[in-house]
């Protein structure tokens, strides 16, 4: 025994250089140059086991964790190509994380070399690139109590088989990974499986059939899969350890025998539920009814399932630790009914997008004395807003917008103190003062008011707030902008549009050096714009329907410096000038709105360099000169195919705010344009904004022919060149606007005949040349060609066809489809109907003109006359002498 202790000892003397083993050490240091992390002293002759991120154990001072999370920071370097064999020396390691390293894997007998570190229990390869093949080779991985590979991006579906050999996992992780199909039935040989989470991918299937053998999981996420989820959840009926179930983004479905599952008893106590379905069905849910049952609930959320009834708030009676509340878009009707006790435990409630009437209970500061996120949004709430919320002093988010609450703000609607940063009123039926002129919330940082019927002035008490997002549009408010805005140094959206404001743009606004959006369309703002160039951030400015004057040359100051500018607006004002040439700096714009003013001059080139726009508006202008053929250039690609546009536009814009409160600072704003497509004036919004594009140049003098190069913009949706003097004929390259819905070419001159490839637009929805030079047949009416009445086709005096309930007719008595099919020229063209009307009018004019000269000179009637008697005596000693017609006896008087 002695013996053995001795030689233990000696051979630790062997492989020990300063503590720890030497060949750990050494691959350690090979280690180091791929990853950042330090030893305690000098590297040269350190004990290993002292080092940052490595432990050993205590007795035999081998390493057994390997923490190298997020250690590969240099990106530059490229990806890491792993090799296990690298860790093979570590005989007695038992965790491995090598998360958030940039790793590749050469898949080469890499499966084996972890099979051989047989010791090993936890192992973390989230964010690498491990392969499709990894996975299928799970059954390798016998030791292991816990495997992560989140974010691996790994495709196809799981291993039908393998998975028994893990008995001993505990804990797996597959989230964010492109994995699809069923979940295997040898799931349920991992008896061990505590923990599942499988959220973010493309599994299908029933959840029930799939997991409910799993009976010692405690906590499973399935979130944003295809999954079929019975709402009863009674297959899970055996699991008595289960404690979270979050199942949000699958389709939730009615059991197939509810009555059956109806009254079943749970073994577990929930801590936390989640579900939402990502189906809209008619099928009326029922409640879970093993809710009943469940009194450990800190968090319950339900999100577009079809319950009927009113809210099932005896879930705070039976759960006194909620926390989260959360019944969103459920149909939930009725009215409010709070606990009889109070819950001094829940932080956030929300009911919104159900069907909820009645007023707000008064009494909900007393029921709910901590709250802090309350949303109650598009619901049927009526009557006033409780001046109770003054007395929740912990409420950082009040949302009761898109409801039907009517009268003023309470001056008291929220404590002094209070840590109110976002408040949201916007489209409800509040009336008087915009703001309370005593409260002052220091903390405000969002504020949404739009859509009421607020009048009087922008009240001061709002200048001592910190505002980020102001929204007070399409309200009655009166006055001019307030100097004192310019204060609010982080203020980044500005909507005021659609009020009754008067005067100019103060110069204060300058100072708004973070501003993102800017919205003051529809009032009575007059002068020019502040000439500026701290307001480097803006992208998107809506100034148009206002009074607004000046060279527009001159607004390059503020916005030809701006390299990230979006969307313009500055249409319907009193803007002059020339097209400006620094339009064509603001290669990152998206829309052009310059309509309604007094510009003029021809269009210059710089706007073809703008190969970002998807809306030009610039009718109702004097522009004149030809079409820049240049324009071509423009790809006319949606926001949502240009690079990083949909960052720009989809659901509107992204505003990221700055707040310590925990509020949600990534605040959605929906950008909205007023564009004329189809003969209607109409206004997009975010996701249809997005996949717009349309181009009006209506109203203006453009002259010469259009270019036949705008026929490659094939994704364009509307096309307004009517009510200009453009000639010649309609360019058969129109034929490849595929996506186009509407295309006005009247009120113009052009001429020759409709192109019959034009038949080809299968979207065409309104399409008008009507009040042209136009001859020639119209297109057949087939397709949507078939919808197109005479007023498309009206005021062509030479244009035929059944649209106009006109024959065409040729020489010879032909329809002129049967020469040559209605293609090109117009030769020997006569259209019957309209000549014979034209020589009627003529030869009435012709007799009408003889007998007005006749009536007005004597001498010349007595002359006509004579000359008739003349004529008439000639005529018939003719007919006498050379037919022989002496035995008819003829009398004149």
């Amino acid at each position: 025994m002695a013996m053995a202790l001795i030689s233990l000892q000696q051979l630790r003397l062997l492989c020990l250089c300063e503590g720890c083993w030497e060949q750990e050490r050494i691959s350690l240091l090979k280690l180091k140059a791929s990853f950042s992390f330090q030893p305690s002293s000098s590297v040269e002759g350190s004990d290993c086991c002292e080092w940052e991120l490595v432990e050993c154990n205590n007795i035999t001072r081998r390493v057994i964790s390997l923490d190298l999370n997020h250690r590969r920071n240099d990106w530059h370097l490229g990806p890491w190509y792993l090799n296990v064999s690298d860790f093979l020396v570590f005989d007695d390691l038992q965790i491995l994380d090598l998360s958030s390293n940039f790793i590749h894997f050469c898949l080469q007998n890499q499966v084996q070399d972890f099979r051989d570190l047989d010791n090993l229990m936890k192992l973390s390869l989230d964010f690498s690139s491990v392969g499709d093949n990894f996975i299928q080779s799970i059954g390798a991985f016998t030791s292991l109590k816990i495997l992560s590979l989140c974010g691996c991006d790994i495709n196809g579906i799981l291993p039908y088989k393998d998975w028994s050999n893990l008995k001993y996992l505990e804990e797996l992780y597959l989230r964010h990974n492109n994995l699809s199909g069923t979940i295997p039935l040898s799931f349920v040989n991992m008896t061990s499986l505590r923990v599942l989470e499988i959220s973010g991918n493309k599994f299908s299937g029933n959840i029930a059939t799939a997991l409910a053998s799993l009976t010692s999981l405690e906590s499973l996420s399935f979130s944003y899969n295809q999954f079929q989820v019975p709402v009863s959840f009674a297959s899970f009926a055996n699991h008595s350890n289960l404690t979270v179930i979050d199942g949000i983004e699958n389709e939730v479905i009615p059991d197939p025998n509810p009555t059956q599952f109806h009254n079943w008893i749970p073994k577990f106590q929930l801590q936390v539920f989640s579900l939402s379905s990502t189906i809209n069905t008619n099928t009326t849910l029922s409640f879970p009814n093993f809710f009943l049952y469940q009194h450990n609930l800190t968090k319950i959320h339900f999100t577009n399932c079809k319950f009927q009834g009113e809210i099932p708030t005896w879930l705070f009676e039976n759960n006194t630790n909620l926390k989260y509340f959360k019944l969103k878009s459920c149909s939930f009707t009725g009215q409010i009914q709070l606990p009889s006790h109070p819950n001094p435990n829940l932080l956030q409630f929300d009911v919104s997008f159900n069907a909820i009437r009645g007023r707000i209970p008064s009494n909900i500061s007393l029921i709910f004395p901590n709250l802090q996120h309350l949303t109650m949004t598009r619901n049927e709430l009526g009557g006033p807003i409780p001046g109770s919320f003054g007395q929740m002093n912990s409420l950082m988010t009040l949302v009761l917008d898109h409801n039907y609450l009517s009268g003023e703000i309470p001056e008291n609607i929220s404590a002094s103190s209070s840590p109110l940063g976002l408040l949201d009123l916007s489209a409800n039926n509040l009336t008087g003062k915009l703001f309370p002129t005593l409260l002052t919330l220091s903390g405000l940082c969002y504020l949404y008011f739009d859509g009421n019927g607020f009048e009087g002035t922008i009240p001061k008490s709002l200048s001592n707030s910190s505002l980020q997002v102001l929204d007070i549009s399409r309200n009655q408010l009166v006055g001019e902008l307030p100097l004192w805005i310019g204060n609010w140094s982080n203020l980044q959206v500005i909507y005021m549009s659609d009020n009754h404001l008067e005067g100019f743009i103060p110069i204060e606004f300058c100072k708004l050096e973070n501003l993102v959006a800017l919205d003051l369309s529809g009032n009575n703002l007059s002068g020019s714009f502040p000439s500026c160039t701290s307001m480097t951030c803006l992208k998107y400015v809506h100034l148009g329907n206002n009074k607004l004057s000046g060279v527009l040359g001159r607004y390059g100051r503020v916005f030809s410096s701006n390299s990230s500018l979006v969307s313009l607006d500055l249409g319907d004002n009193d803007l002059n000038g020339r097209f400006p040439d620094w339009i064509g700096s603001l290669t990152t714009l998206n829309i052009l709105i310059l309509r309604g003013n007094g510009l003029m001059g021809r269009i210059p080139n710089q706007l073809c360099l703008m190969t970002g726009l998807t809306i030009i508006d610039l009718s109702h202008n004097s522009l004149s000169g030809p079409i820049p053929s240049c324009l071509s250039n423009i790809t006319f690609k949606t926001i949502e195919q240009q690079v990083g546009g949909i960052e720009n536009f989809t659901r509107g814009m992204r505003i990221r705010g700055h707040d310590s409160r925990g509020l949600n600072s990534l605040i959605y704003l929906q950008e909205q344009v007023d564009f004329t497509t189809k003969m209607l004036d109409q206004r997009f919004y975010g996701n249809v904004l997005a996949l717009l594009i349309g181009i009006d140049l209506s109203h203006n003098e453009l002259e010469g022919d259009i270019p036949p190069e705008l026929g490659n913009w094939t994704e364009i949706h509307s096309l307004n060149l009517s009510h200009n003097y453009l000639t010649g004929q309609i360019p058969v390259s129109f034929s490849n606007l595929r996506q186009i819905e509407s295309l006005d070419l009247s009120f113009n001159k052009l001429n020759g005949r409709i192109p019959s490839q034009l038949s080809q637009l299968n979207f065409l929805a309104v399409f008008s040349v009507a009040h042209n030079n136009l001859s020639g047949p119209t297109l057949d009416r087939e397709g949507q060609f078939s919808t197109f009445e005479e007023s498309s086709y009206e005021d062509n005096p030479f244009l035929c066809g059944p649209s106009l309930h006109k024959s065409c007719i040729i020489n010879g008595g032909q329809d002129e489809d049967d020469d040559d099919g209605g293609g090109g020229g117009g030769g020997g063209f006569i259209d019957m109907g309209v000549f014979n009307i034209t020589f009627a009018v003529s030869y009435i004019l012709i007799l009408l003109g003889i007998a007005a000269v006749l009536y007005i000179n004597p001498y010349w009637r007595r002359a006509w006359f004579y000359f008739i008697e003349f004529v008439i005596n000639s005529c018939y000693y003719f007919f006498v002498d050379n037919l022989n017609l002496s035995n008819y006896h003829v009398i004149f008087h």
